[in-house]
């Protein structure tokens, strides 16, 4: 019988016995075992590696609110956070801070109190965004503050930026127009695209610089809210598009005719046909509003004529009955 060759490579086709472990005989299990003893640290290491969300590696932290650490990258920043999110970690992540050194960072000024303009728009879709607004106090001199396309739930500590002209709230989680009474000089404010259902009778009041208003995409049912703009007699720039009230078929003759100052409504101009039409559709509805307004008013001035008169009378009824009651004991005694 022939003898088989072997198989193409060297090795024979023929099934090889394994050896048993441990002999002193096989020198390849040998030096397995050594090499197991000597990796035991790490095979563990690779353990926890390969199982990373099961635990927190102690080498990656979140970092703290004062901002990322000299030289650390953008991706290591966000990586870090996405592993603390998955770990539960008691610091929110994805939250960017207002900090003196973010702010220095941006602008490239050290002195913070000469700034005139600040972005703070930085996050790229599904990076960190500011949630509070913050550490602004020293830009005494700041003008125009852009803090859209963020997460920030509540316009809070914007009180002393009294230099302030244009505010950019666009596209953030704010359901509440507060905490800008002070701002006399703003001409421009956007909270375009937040939860806003309400506007506050003071915006009349307190922003009279106003000039442009953005308030599309948000939960404006009434256009009694938009009335309280009436006496904002530099308003030019009214954007109320995407609004519940917007599908009213009569906003735009509405807004164009109680707010008489507005060039351009929701990115159109207003023409003076779109003054006309206005004029043609409310101002017989204003006359008649007023002359109701009238009558109430000239019934409330009698209903208190007549209250009134009711306690003349009353008052004369009980002096007369006291003086009676004197002259009685007058002349009894």
């Amino acid at each position: 019988m022939s003898k088989r060759s072997p198989a193409k490579g060297g090795h024979s086709n023929l099934p090889v016995p394994k050896a048993s472990k441990g002999s002193p005989g096989n020198s390849k299990s040998v030096l397995k075992a050594n090499s197991q003893s000597r990796s035991t640290d790490d095979i563990s290491r690779r353990v926890q590696i390969g199982s990373g969300s099961r635990g927190p590696s102690p080498s990656r932290r979140m970092p703290s609110p004062n901002g990322r650490k000299d030289g650390q990258k953008e991706g290591q920043t966000q990586a870090t956070v996405d592993n603390n999110n998955m770990n539960g970690t008691d610091h929110q992540p994805g939250v960017r801070y207002i900090t003196d050194d973010l702010i220095r960072k941006i602008t490239k000024e050290e002195n913070l109190e000469t700034i005139r303009n600040l972005n703070l728009t930085l996050s790229k879709e599904g990076g960190k965004k500011i949630k509070f607004i913050e550490n602004l106090e020293k830009m005494k001199k700041l003008e125009v503050l852009n803090l859209s396309c963020n997460m920030i739930e509540k316009i809070e500590k914007l009180d002393r930026l009294g230099k302030l002209r244009d505010l950019n709230l666009a596209y953030n989680s704010i359901s509440k127009i507060e905490g800008l009474e002070n701002l006399i000089n703003l001409q421009v404010l956007n909270v375009t695209g937040n939860l806003i259902q309400h506007i506050p009778i003071w915006i009349g009041k307190r922003l009279k610089s106003l000039r442009s208003f953005h308030i599309g995409r948000n939960h404006l049912q009434s256009l009694n809210e938009l009335s309280k703009l009436k006496t904002l007699t530099d308003l030019t720039h009214l954007t109320v598009s995407e609004n519940p009230l917007s599908e009213l078929t009569h906003y735009r003759p509405y807004l164009v005719f109680h707010l008489r100052t507005l060039e351009i409504l929701d990115s159109q101009a207003v023409t003076e046909d779109d003054r006309k039409h206005a004029k043609d559709r409310f101002s017989q509805e204003e006359v008649e509003r007023l002359e109701k307004q009238l009558e109430q008013e000239e019934a409330r001035v009698h209903k208190l004529e007549e209250d009134n008169s009711n306690v003349v009378q009353e008052v004369n009824a009980r002096t007369n009955a006291e003086q009676e009651i004197r002259r009685k004991e007058k002349n009894g005694s």
